[in-house]
């Protein structure tokens, strides 16, 4: 029975991509396939139709693996609009090609997917994504490797914020962090929400935990943060120099906890800046 929803769910998001404008995803002759051909064909449509569903929005996509839903949506971010060239005005000008699959552990396998535009017989490349396929089934769900590239780093919890880190972190600014994080929570009555941080270096390591191993539109970006929310968890991952935590903004501190209670893209922006800037001073 698990078996046939599966197979309708993955009938279904056939027949609802089929309407949306993309490009096919390209498998070069040279790439190592499995070796199962229907294994290859399966994971290949499957990875098709995930990244035919990622430029709608994120929660109607159901080829996430469930269990890291909030972590590939921080990399989906990444991935909506990918293919559109604004200034050539072409929504279809970066085309997808699979570059690798590799078998890793627990029979999931590592796949990269570079997107590359033709410009005057001038390849131009977008993007370079990397996701991790896990066979469930008959079909295929995929997730970011974020996990899987952090799971031997250390963990600090302060309240309802929890701190992922590689080697050492200043215990003292999260003390303080925690501390004011709270008083703002009680300012906008945020209850239940669960932060999660990933500390980085920098901006560049940020994408590679995400798998985002490039990025046209980020080059020469050395610093910045992302995030994304799902449910009462948001998830926060720090590019700017910020591995250890050495400090933290306490002007974008009220930003962050603020988007805990309404998104970003509905908040008046004049009042944002103006709470942030009485509570937590100017950035």
């Amino acid at each position: 029975m698990k078996n046939n929803k599966l197979l309708l769910a993955f009938a279904l998001v056939i027949i609802n991509t089929a309407a949306i404008a993309q490009n096919k995803l390209s498998v070069n002759a040279n790439i190592k396939l499995p070796k199962d051909s229907v294994l290859a064909n399966t994971l290949i449509n499957a990875l098709d139709s995930f990244l035919a569903v990622a430029q709608k929005p994120n929660e109607e996509n159901i080829f996430i693996l469930p269990a890291q839903k909030i972590e590939t949506f921080i990399q989906l971010d990444e991935v909506y609009g990918i293919e559109n060239n604004r200034k050539l005005k072409d929504t279809l000008f970066y085309k997808p090609y699979l570059t690798n699959v590799v078998a890793i552990e627990n029979n999931n396998y590592l796949v990269q997917v570079a997107y590359i535009g033709l410009l005057e017989e001038t390849p131009i490349l977008r993007a370079n994504f990397e996701f991790i396929a896990h066979k469930k089934n008959n079909s295929f769900l995929f997730s970011s490797p974020l996990i899987r590239n952090t799971k031997n780093w250390k963990i600090k919890k302060a309240g309802n914020n929890i701190f992922h880190y590689q080697t050492t972190i200043n215990e003292q600014k999260v003390t303080a962090f925690e501390k004011l994080a709270s008083t703002f929570d009680k300012k906008l009555k945020v209850v239940n929400k669960e932060c999660v941080f990933y500390l980085t270096s920098d901006f560049v390591s940020l994408q590679k935990l995400i798998g985002v191993n490039y990025k046209l539109d980020y080059n020469g970006i050395a610093e910045n943060n992302l995030s994304s929310t799902f449910g009462n968890n948001n998830l926060i991952i720090l590019g700017c120099n910020s591995a250890t935590f050495q400090d933290f903004d306490t002007h974008d501190l009220f930003h962050d906890r603020l988007s805990l209670v309404i998104s970003r893209r509905k908040v008046n922006k004049p009042i944002d800046e103006g709470c942030a800037y009485l509570y937590g001073g100017s950035w």
